[in-house]
């Protein structure tokens, strides 16, 4: 909608400015209008050296024509740079035009921006191994009682579009972040330092990219929503890791025989670690967690496969004896008791994946972000294939699998005392990368409300606006949490039903409720200012789209966490 460049440069009168925020040129005219050219920094660059020259010619030297016959020298090239450009990615653009967005003055008076998106070193591989990784945890364990519940036809065909699913979210989140940089784009072009600096309440320079884009969209409501359900979600998933910690005792004949005792040991051990000065050497051995869970895995398949070896031998020596057939336990394709089974399957497989809540993580880490999408689709129907096999595969050789699959093991034996003590100190190790940031929500709050009384204490200290965390707070804090998570193991028990539940109410609002819902917010803020994005899907395919995921997502979340709740509570 500006006017043509060449008609533009000829009303230049009092110059060009360079927009210190971004790589922009400001044109004021003879109107006494600021109008903004907004260029990849090629076009910036030429458009100066033709503007420059003509500030220090006379106004009657260079006439419209003469302008016209100067810039036609340069013209095929701007042009032809302009249509190499068009073949970028919208992502890429924004990257090129954000230019020093980042690092401006603007946003050092802690004005909000979402720009620019932070671009990592990990390749497509990399990420997928990654990806990969954060599914194929402790969850595995559930796989198997999952698999009977849901019954085969769900679990097969259930669990790709669960994959899917969660591919969908991701790109949900990624779209309306994109939405949002364009929006905070065009803001930036019309208004000034003051106005930005000055705008509506914004969060904390820090805040994750997940809580900016629920503030963009919902406001506080959002953030302090979101930072509940995460909350919820980490205390309900060390509520389960304190369940597992205490089945593995019990069935390696280490248990002192008393729950409360059990777990407030282990919640010693847990708090202890998550408050040690350096956490790098927990992730080095927390990251041993796989290799350890497939040879977990492989140690069941082996043991079940020779009781099934044991078990048809006894079989036919009593079929040759009784003269009749021994009936099979075939493997059910309905799910076991409806929609109770149903939901048990569903908060298992949906906290197994769990990908959409760590959109921006993976998004950001990436040397290629806008790759996110397609590499998550690859790496969830892989993960997907694995838990078909993995849970089919361990259900037939356990048929009556009552939870967690370590439980099927014999409880005496050097082989499976050893697989579960390994499994224990993994879990043990992993819980302090959960009790962290689960802590750091709360040492947060708490340190807002303690400042003031530091303050007082010491009117001479000159204290920062976001001071460090005392480590008496966060002894406290991350105790207090771990011994929480200890009462609560004790009033609801069973690793693979605090986890159905965590992640059928959690991890489902999260990955599934959350990204449509946003997403539909951020159509309704474009909508609004008018304006048109590049590339952009039509407004009623998105609203859409978006809507039935909200809803299908609202109902699974609905139904299956009243349903898991009531298991937990049985």
């Amino acid at each position: 909608s500006s006017p043509p460049i060449i008609s533009l440069l000829a009303r230049v009168r009092s110059g060009v400015v360079v927009d210190p925020t971004t790589p922009r040129i400001i044109v004021r005219t003879q109107e006494g209008l600021g109008l903004r050219l907004q260029s990849t920094p090629y076009l910036v660059v030429r458009l100066l050296q033709l503007s420059l020259p003509l500030l220090l010619t006379s106004e009657s030297s260079m006439t419209t024509p003469q302008l016209a016959s100067t810039m036609t020298s340069e013209r095929s090239s701007l042009l032809a740079h302009e249509t190499s450009t068009d073949s970028l990615s919208f992502g890429d653009e924004l990257r090129m035009e954000g230019g020093n967005a980042g690092s401006s003055d603007v946003k050092d008076k802690g004005a909000f921006s979402i720009l620019p998106i932070h671009q990592g070193s990990a390749s497509e591989s990399e990420t997928i191994v990654n990806i990969v990784k954060l599914c194929m945890g402790t969850g595995c364990l559930a796989l198997p009682y999952s698999a009977q519940q849901g019954g085969l036809l769900l679990n097969c065909v259930g669990m790709f579009a669960v994959a899917t699913w969660n591919t969908s979210c991701v790109e949900r989140f990624c779209d309306c972040q994109d939405k949002l940089i364009f929006l905070e784009s065009i803001e930036r072009q019309t208004a000034n330092e003051h106005t930005l600096a000055s705008s509506s309440p914004h969060p904390p320079r820090a805040t994750a990219t997940l809580s900016k884009v629920t503030w963009r969209t919902m406001g506080w409501v959002g953030v302090v929503m979101v930072e509940i359900i995460q909350i919820f979600f980490f205390t309900g998933v060390i509520v389960a890791y304190q369940d597992a910690c205490r089945s593995f005792l019990k069935d390696a004949s280490f248990s002192s025989n008393s729950d409360w005792v059990d777990a407030s040991v282990l919640a010693v051990i847990m708090a202890s670690l998550s408050v040690v000065p350096d956490l790098g050497y927990l992730t080095k051995v927390s990251a041993l967690g796989i290799g350890v869970l497939m040879v977990t895995l492989a140690v069941t398949t082996a043991y079940g496969i020779s009781e099934a070896i044991d078990g048809d031998g006894d079989d036919e020596m009593a079929t040759a004896s009784a003269g009749t057939d021994v009936e099979e336990n075939p493997l059910s394709l309905l799910p076991d008791d409806g929609l109770v089974g149903m939901s048990t399957w569903f908060g298992c497989i949906v906290f197994s994946f769990g990908i959409a809540p760590l959109t921006y993580n993976f998004r950001e880490s990436m040397a290629e972000p806008k790759k996110l999408v397609s590499t998550t689709q690859v790496s969830v129907l892989a993960v997907a294939a694995m838990y078909v096999v993995i849970g089919v595969s361990l259900w037939a050789l356990f048929p009556q699998i009552s939870g967690e699959v370590l439980h099927e093991l014999p409880q005496e034996g050097i082989l499976p005392t050893v697989t579960r003590v390994s499994m224990l100190i993994v879990v043990l190790v992993t819980a302090p990368l959960l009790i962290v940031p689960c802590g750091e929500l709360f040492e947060g709050k708490m340190l807002q409300l303690v400042k003031p009384w530091m303050e007082q204490q010491d009117p001479d200290s000159q204290l920062p606006s976001t001071p460090s965390v005392p480590y008496w707070m966060k002894a406290v804090v991350r105790f207090g949490v771990c011994f929480l998570s200890a009462l609560l193991s004790v009033a609801y028990p069973g690793f693979v039903k605090m986890l159905g539940f965590v992640g059928a109410f959690a991890v489902a609002i999260m990955g599934f409720c959350i990204p449509p819902l946003v997403h539909i917010l951020s159509l309704r803020l474009v909508h609004r200012a008018e304006i048109a994005m590049p590339n952009a899907r039509s407004f009623a395919h998105d609203f859409i789209l978006d809507l039935v995921l909200l809803v299908w997502g609202i109902t699974a979340t609905c139904l299956s966490t009243i349903y898991t709740f009531r298991q937990i509570n049985k």
